[in-house]
């Protein structure tokens, strides 16, 4: 058997409610050859001295200033041995198999293979059974590297989503593709696992690999509470550009627009109100792509708004509701 030793990287900020979870579920994998570091990211809760709990010959805890998710991951990367990196937010579990079942599939593996993972969703710990996993939404074009990001940001249609904690990825991966963009804070992933698959040879799909997403009450994740605004919206703008700029770098597919596109015609609608600029710049980069904006599906009551006062104001009320129903959630909680 591969004894080849695997890092879990855990970037967290104020997270003292979850770490303990997170860090369990590290320890009690069934790969015994790990190692987790846990990087405090200037939290002002007990997160620091809730990692410290934990600390041992193979789980560390390290402090970082505070500079964002990205900037501890690259932090606790430069401080790790492993051959292959498995990042995992501070709120999430992993199936306690879920290295192992990756693990084996990168040794029977060729050469360059990047492997990831199913998800379940869940709001409350214990989290569900591994019965209740879900496949990837992408699930094909595993043999080419470009095709499967193609279709995963959506150039031949609806595109999908693949978790942080999904992946597995070799170390030499991770040093082809870079370090985390530290000026992002939206879609950091997106953009970093964009190119880490642009340096994979081939990509392996294990589905009884599992990882639990946390669904918190206001129905976010820890790492999506910034989305909304205004910074993290020209993050996400940010990143849109800068994964059609790695995908134009090696190929001309026509596709690669369109999947820019979908992603910035999502963007002009999901930035306004709160970020009206970056909906605007948006805007402004679809149609010198050929494109007009779309408004796609939404509830019977959205549709009528938009009847009535346009998206723009559909888009307001819709907002000012979702802000009701989190203050309410919130204080229920």
């Amino acid at each position: 058997m591969n004894n080849s030793l695997v890092s879990i990287l855990i970037p967290a900020r104020n997270a003292e409610r979850w770490l303990a979870s997170a860090i369990e579920s590290s320890i009690a994998q069934t790969w015994s050859r790990l190692e987790v570091i846990v990087v405090d990211d200037g939290s002002t809760d007990g997160t620091f001295k809730e990692a410290q709990r934990y600390s041992a010959p193979n789980v560390r805890v390290l402090h970082s200033a505070g500079h964002g998710a990205s900037a501890a991951r690259n932090t606790a990367f430069q401080a790790s041995q492993g051959d292959f990196v498995q990042f995992l937010d501070a709120d999430d579990i992993l199936a306690k198999d879920k290295i192992e079942i990756q693990m084996r599939a990168s040794v029977d593996g060729p050469p360059g293979l990047l492997t990831y993972g199913s998800i379940i969703n869940f709001r409350h710990s214990p989290p569900p059974s591994t019965d209740a996993r879900r496949p990837g939404q992408v699930e094909s074009n595993l043999s080419c590297p470009l095709e499967f990001l193609i279709d995963l940001l959506g150039g031949n249609g609806r595109g999908g989503m693949v978790q942080t904690s999904q992946w597995l990825v070799p170390r030499t991966l991770a040093l082809q593709a870079g370090n985390w963009n530290e000026r992002l804070s939206v879609d950091d992933d997106g953009e970093y696992f964009c190119r880490v698959i642009l340096a994979a040879q081939s990509i392996r799909y294990c589905p009884s690999s599992v990882t639990f997403y946390r669904q918190h009450h206001d129905g976010e994740n820890l790492s999506s509470r910034i989305s909304t605004s205004a910074a993290g919206a020209a993050s996400q703008l940010e990143s849109i550009r800068l994964k059609a700029r790695w995908l134009h770098a090696v190929s001309s597919d026509a596709r690669i627009d369109q999947a820019t596109a979908n992603s910035l015609n999502s963007l002009v609608i999901q930035s306004y109100p709160s970020a009206p600029k970056v909906s605007r710049d948006a805007l402004i980069e679809l149609k010198m792509l050929g494109r007009e904006l779309e408004i796609r599906g939404g509830t019977s009551w959205f549709k009528l708004l938009r009847q009535i006062g346009g998206w723009k104001f559909a888009r307001r009320i819709q907002c000012l509701a979702n802000s009701i129903r989190r203050s309410a959630s919130n204080n229920r909680a």
